[in-house]
């Protein structure tokens, strides 16, 4: 997965990325959300020959843990994403995909975890008004 773009917050702490760097699909709210949004064969197709790096002690580095961890958004079909600490230690972030003339892609919202968590509601909210204006119609 690559970043393609970062907005980053006016905090002084904060979390930073920037376009182009590359992270883990498996580790990442955004990658999670593009991971769950692969057909199931295609998704299992891909992590059968895929090694999951620890990226923190948090990561889930086991295939069948990382289906179950993506298996309850599917089914109850809730278009979000998080991981808390799993790709960046005391960070958190959510994600939500979207697709973009055909290609899958999600955005997020990141930061340190108090500060995510204690607003998460707003950032999904937020998250979702962007996904529709991103992808009109769903």
């Amino acid at each position: 997965m690559v970043y393609v773009d970062v907005l980053e917050s006016a905090h002084r702490v904060r979390y930073t990325a920037t376009p182009g760097e590359f992270f883990p699909l498996h580790s990442s709210a955004i990658g999670k959300a593009i991971l769950a949004e692969l057909p199931a064969d295609a998704l299992r197709e891909l992590l059968a020959g895929a090694r999951l790096a620890r990226m923190t002690p948090r990561t889930i580095t086991r295939k069948t843990a990382l289906l179950r961890d993506l298996a309850p958004t599917r089914l109850v079909l809730v278009l979000r994403y998080c991981n808390e600490g799993e790709n960046v230690d005391d960070v958190m972030a959510v994600a939500v995909p979207v697709r973009i003339e055909g290609d899958s892609c999600a955005v997020s919202v990141a930061g340190p975890v108090a500060r995510v968590k204690a607003r998460l509601e707003h950032h999904l909210k937020a998250l979702a008004a962007l996904r529709s204006q991103l992808q009109p119609g769903n």
